[in-house]
């Protein structure tokens, strides 16, 4: 039987992933995917709505990052 990792533990993991310290990581939205479809989301948001304005600026910054880059 394998341990599950705890909150902590898994907001370290995400934010060594990032290549950021773990105290400037308040939570996390994770999106798996397949090349089909989305395969799961995990969050430590309280409320879905927290973690949908989390998605909503992501999908705003790489928009803005997409134009950037084919503006070069």
């Amino acid at each position: 039987m394998s341990r599950q990792l705890t909150e902590t533990e898994v907001k370290i993991s995400l934010a060594r992933v990032a290549n950021l310290p773990p105290d400037d990581v308040t939570g996390y939205v994770l999106v798996l995917f397949d090349d089909q479809d989305l395969i799961k989301t995990v969050t430590n948001a309280i409320e879905p709505a927290v973690a949908i304005s989390v998605l909503a600026r992501a999908i705003e910054y790489a928009s803005a990052q997409v134009q950037e880059d084919a503006a070069q």
